[in-house]
């Protein structure tokens, strides 16, 4: 993906406003990894309050639990010129007057998700591929969310997933987690 793309997200303010009325009054600081040579694109919910701080994908428990699961190590893993990390919102959503993590703030993905998803043909011609396809894995609801671009990616994934979507950008893949054992396994064209 575009440089340009990523210090466009970089420099986002747009929910600056919102942050400073949450209990933790935080100023926006958006945590992504691009790169137009990464052949593994690393995409979860959103930051939390560690990686906030350390300004650092991954920096915590969940990102140990995931670098062993991809058999990677944190030199590896943080090789941006192998591993692109763009979360579903860029920046920690805060917590509520009770510690709760607040939800991400839907505005993230209005601004941004039809230019990561306009830059994935852009991707996958750097890449020499044909078509690049991009799941977000919720380990902890046991769902992956296909983002669907064009008609090629609804059609994989219809037949892939036996699932229907319609005009739909994304669909919902309950119970889908494994990139290894229920995703590449089961594409089909």
């Amino acid at each position: 993906m575009s440089e340009s793309l990523a210090a466009d997200i970089a420099a986002c303010r747009a929910c600056a406003d919102r942050f400073a009325r949450t209990a933790t009054a935080h100023a926006p600081r958006p945590v992504i990894r691009l790169s137009a040579t990464a052949r593994l694109l690393i995409a979860g919910q959103a930051p939390g309050a560690r990686v906030h701080a350390s300004g650092l994908p991954f920096d915590d428990a969940s990102g140990d639990r995931l670098r062993d699961w991809l058999g990677l190590d944190r030199a590896a893993f943080y090789d941006a010129s192998r591993v692109a990390i763009a979360p579903m919102a860029f920046c920690f959503p805060g917590y509520d007057a009770r510690g709760a993590d607040l939800p991400p703030p839907p505005l993230c993905a209005r601004l941004w998700r039809a230019r990561v998803v306009a830059a994935m043909p852009q991707v996958a011609k750097e890449d020499g591929v044909d078509q690049v396809l991009l799941f977000v894995v919720d380990i902890l609801n046991e769902e992956a969310t296909l983002l669907l671009p064009n008609t090629l990616v609804k059609t994989v994934a219809e037949k892939s997933f036996s699932t229907v979507c319609g005009d739909a950008d994304t669909v919902v893949l309950p119970g889908v987690v494994s990139r290894k054992k229920q995703i590449i396994p089961v594409l089909t064209v």
